[in-house]
């Protein structure tokens, strides 16, 4: 019998003022993503006499979680930059890291986040997070049933990917709206010194193929990473 489940993916990236969406409804092997208000680029955040702290968020996605087998990696951060200048001063950056999940199949999803920092860098490479999956057909007792084959299996994307942060988890079948909370992130800088870091979080989600997952046809997965409420304070010294 044929698999085919229904998935939501969106990734979410806010960064002050900022709100950049980049989302995509997986059906029938077809996908479409488009940002949302690409020209909000960026937000400053000024305290008089002293310079400007500029952060941009970014996000990306590349998932095959139609079936049994596939691999999802979804990708979210910001890139703060600065100006040296106004001594005497000091700006905060803070911000949240959140994953929020629906699984309605009866398959537990393993998932892992990793945390990357970079230098100059405002966007997430759409090649860096694919597991180039392809689908397969086999006969089981009569039955086609599909399944997908990655040429790259996690670990080899997460050599991408940095440092993980925390322990491999489970995206527990049968859950809605679930949400764990990965990462409060704050970060000083030096108002003399010019900054220029983007920090980059990826979570990568695993639909194990066990072989008989009937059960699972037309369920619902969707992942939200979410990097908000993002806050950038600036003051003297």
């Amino acid at each position: 019998m044929e698999k085919k489940n229904t998935i939501l993916l969106t990734v979410i990236a806010v960064a002050t003022l900022l709100v950049a969406v980049v989302g995509a409804t997986f059906a029938y092997f077809t996908a479409t993503s488009a940002p949302n208000d690409p020209s909000n680029a960026s937000a400053d955040a000024t305290t008089a006499n002293i310079a400007s702290v500029n952060v941009t968020s970014s996000a990306n996605q590349k998932a095959y979680l139609e079936y049994p087998g596939g691999i999802a990696v979804l990708g979210a951060g910001v890139q703060i930059k600065k100006d040296a200048a106004s001594a005497g001063s000091t700006s905060t950056v803070a911000y949240n890291v959140n994953l929020t999940y629906t699984n309605e199949t009866a398959t537990n999803l393993q998932y892992t986040i990793y945390r990357a920092e970079k230098n100059n860098e405002d966007s997430i490479a759409l090649a860096d997070l694919d597991a180039l999956c392809s689908l397969s057909v086999s006969n089981v007792g009569g039955e086609d049933q599909y399944s997908y084959t990655c040429t790259k299996n996690a670990a080899a994307l997460a050599a991408n990917y940095g440092t993980k942060v925390g322990e491999t988890g489970t995206l527990t079948a049968g859950q809605t709206s679930q949400e764990i909370s990965v990462k409060a992130e704050s970060f000083d800088l030096d108002s003399e010194a010019a900054i220029n870091n983007s920090y980059y979080y990826y979570v990568v989600v695993e639909y194990p193929n066990s072989g008989d997952q009937n059960a699972d046809m037309g369920d619902a997965i969707t992942l939200d990473l979410d990097v908000t409420q993002a806050t950038v304070s600036t003051a003297k010294d």
